[in-house]
């Protein structure tokens, strides 16, 4: 997972990361809202979070599923619009 010095993804995988959620998002497959850097970016957290607290340089194919399957993909099919405060 390259990035930046501050850490924040390279331009590249962001561009390509929206391309992948805009063609969702057309699909029918994930909503609109889906489109928020947060929510594009969740996955790729956790599983930063994974490496970091365990020390590894993977994760286990049970962890990849439980993030995608039970996290990310709910959130990006499900997100509705933000409700002001």
């Amino acid at each position: 997972m390259a990035g930046d010095a501050t850490g924040q993804p390279a331009a590249g995988q962001t561009r390509r990361r929206g391309a992948v959620m805009g063609r969702a998002v057309a699909r029918g497959e994930a909503s609109p809202e889906a489109l928020h850097p947060r929510v594009a970016t969740a996955a790729m957290v956790l599983l930063r979070n994974e490496f970091v607290v365990r020390g590894v340089p993977t994760a286990p194919d049970d962890v990849l599923v439980e993030i995608t399957d039970e996290v990310y993909l709910p959130l990006v099919r499900q997100r509705g619009p933000a409700t002001p405060n």
